[in-house]
């Protein structure tokens, strides 16, 4: 039976069968947000590489893309003038 019927029969649409769900957050990964979230109250200053020094000091060997990919997980941006301000 081909997989268009087989979704009709079951009545899901066929773009659900294809749809692959986000990974699920590792504990390593929740330990470095916590930790993050604590620097970042500390000085919202802080870029991506700022943080990623902080967590060394700490301890945590992290490279600075996933510090990024964690600040845009976490829905957080150093505060710092933008243009035109």
């Amino acid at each position: 039976m081909s997989l268009q019927k087989q979704c009709k029969l079951l009545g899901v649409p066929r773009s659900s069968f294809y749809h692959k769900p986000k990974r699920a957050v590792s504990k390593l990964d929740e330990m470095l947000m916590q930790a993050m979230d604590r620097i970042y109250m500390d000085e919202p200053t802080y870029g991506s590489r700022r943080i990623r020094d902080e967590l060394l000091k700490l301890g945590y060997n992290v490279g600075r893309k996933r510090v990024r990919r964690l600040m845009d997980t976490m829905g957080i941006e150093p505060i710092y003038p933008k243009p035109r301000l």
